[in-house]
């Protein structure tokens, strides 16, 4: 799962709640698109806003997985350029 995905589910028109699940069993749910927080600079970092007040800073190799309801969000594909099958 990349960022640009997660960032994807983030901005869902309409918003729909998804969870975050960690390595470690962990899970952050993000209830509103204010609770996310990436940058288009961060690549491999994001920030989940409880709505407690607490906030969790997550490496993107410790997401296990995303879960949500409803369809699949959106995405562009992406070309690969200067890749060995380039002619």
């Amino acid at each position: 799962m990349s960022i640009d995905e997660i960032r994807d589910l983030a901005r869902r028109e309409p918003f729909q709640p998804f969870t975050v699940h960690l390595n470690d069993g962990s899970r952050l749910r993000v209830t509103q698109p204010d609770n996310f927080f990436a940058p288009r600079a961060w690549r491999t970092d994001f920030i989940v806003a409880m709505d407690d007040g607490r906030w969790s800073w997550v490496y993107l190799r410790n997401v296990a997985h995303i879960s949500t309801r409803g369809g699949l969000p959106r995405t562009t594909s992406r070309r690969r350029t200067g890749g060995a099958n380039e002619e």
